[in-house]
């Protein structure tokens, strides 16, 4: 008997496995890029790890606090995913203004933000490579009126998808990757309804 209950969990749990790709797609690829990966790109072409400074928690307009950090540089400096992931949002929105979501390394949601424009042939369910170009850096939302930059943020499930600071991230040089694949995927299919819509 319990023979066969272990056969029947493994076989539910292949089929649920299976059916995420049309259950939800962010889910799916968090559970496909749960790996840690060695470490992360600094997401704006031509910046070195040294030249990125927190400003994690700095107070923001309407009472907010800055939930990422602001890499500057010219305007049009392409911007590049941190890791590797899929491509699961590219819009607008009201502070961010043109961004681009990506599920990736370490199952986190990657937001890169303010962007001046997205690479032309970028889209939706897109693979992407850790370096890989995505936009460019601008200066859209509420980034108006300020000089050129990136708006990037990192929002982990482990977290529950509340967002950390991504300067500690970004400085860590070839760690050993820890393998939290399996505990990580069943807290996603636990927290699905979490990320349908990532805060901006």
């Amino acid at each position: 008997m319990r023979r066969a209950l272990i056969v029947l969990g493994v076989i539910a749990l292949t089929l649920l496995y299976l059916a995420l790709p049309l259950i939800d797609r962010t889910l799916a690829a968090l559970v496909r890029y749960a790996p840690e990966p060695r470490e992360l790109v600094v997401p704006v072409a031509g910046v070195t790890r040294d030249a990125v400074h927190t400003s994690w928690g700095a107070p923001r307009s309407g009472h907010r606090t800055h939930e990422g950090v602001d890499i500057f540089a010219r305007r049009g400096t392409p911007v590049v995913a941190a890791a590797p992931g899929e491509v699961v949002r590219i819009g607008q929105n009201r502070l961010g203004g043109n961004v681009v979501w990506v599920a990736g390394g370490g199952a986190r949601l990657y937001y890169y933000a303010h962007l001046d424009r997205f690479r032309r042939d970028l889209r939706v369910g897109q693979q992407v490579h850790a370096g890989e170009t995505l936009g460019a850096v601008g200066t859209t939302g509420n980034a108006r009126g300020t000089p050129p930059h990136l708006h990037f943020g990192v929002y982990p499930a482990s977290t529950g998808f509340r967002a950390v600071d991504p300067v500690p991230l970004l400085r860590r040089k070839n760690s050993t990757p820890k393998s939290k694949t399996s505990a990580i995927g069943a807290e996603l299919l636990v927290r699905a309804g979490d990320i349908e819509q990532p805060l901006g």
